[in-house]
């Protein structure tokens, strides 16, 4: 089962979220798209941007896209989503007296529980 861990250092703090992660259909994925802005529309996330500019000119002619066709939704877009069966709170202290608190999913609600650290 896939977990996620993210720790932010300067604060002393971790969340962990362990569960599945599943694909959803395309009517949720087509939402999300169009929750979006038009950044999402260019698709070149994580590429090499040669200047700010190119970014600034490839978002205005998303954005006219948007403005053409606001219901386009590119048919590779897909949303996936992590169904949370386990959380993990931690909080750090100097003193290494950590809290940890961790939710399992219960039926249809959640379990708490305080851990050691």
């Amino acid at each position: 089962m896939p977990t996620r861990s993210f720790y932010w250092q300067p604060l002393a703090r971790q969340v962990r979220v362990r569960g599945p992660v599943v694909r959803e259909d395309a009517e949720r994925s087509a939402a999300d798209f169009l929750a979006r802005s038009a950044e999402a529309l260019v698709g070149r996330q994580n590429r090499p941007l040669a200047s700010l500019a190119e970014r600034d000119a490839a978002v205005a002619d998303a954005a006219a896209r948007l403005a053409r066709d606001p219901e386009l939704v590119p048919a590779a877009w897909t949303l996936h989503t992590v169904r949370a069966e386990s959380v993990e709170f931690w909080q750090g202290a100097e003193d290494r007296n950590h809290t940890r608190l961790a939710y399992r999913r219960s039926g249809a609600g959640w379990t708490k529980e305080l851990r050691w650290p």
